[in-house]
């Protein structure tokens, strides 16, 4: 889902589409307290990072060719988020910004 999310829309519109999509999936589930805004949008952060470095026009091939994202996706994540900084209910609830390495490249 948000492989097509951040591939046919501007980054504003994919976050939201992703963050809202998730957590009504989440909420349809009775898990929706379990939805975390900060690892949701860094996670398309990241994915949209390496979108925009890749050649794949297909999700298949996109992940063969980042392997780290299937493998070493909480590595990535923790290259920008400390522990202590995922932990809170404020970065569950909203997003928070990286307190170790900022999304530097996607501005």
């Amino acid at each position: 889902m948000s492989w097509t999310l951040i591939k046919d829309n501007a980054l504003p519109v994919a976050m939201d589409r992703i963050c809202s999509t998730m957590l009504a999936y989440a909420s349809h589930f009775g898990a929706g307290e379990k939805f975390h805004k900060t690892l949701t949008v860094a996670g398309a952060y990241t994915g949209f990072h390496f979108k925009r470095k890749s050649k794949s026009s297909k999700l298949k091939s996109f992940f063969l060719e980042y392997t780290q994202l299937k493998y070493e996706f909480k590595e990535l994540i923790s290259s920008h988020y400390s522990s202590e900084a995922l932990k809170g209910i404020q970065a569950q609830k909203r997003y928070i910004d990286p307190d170790l390495s900022p999304f530097y490249h996607l501005t």
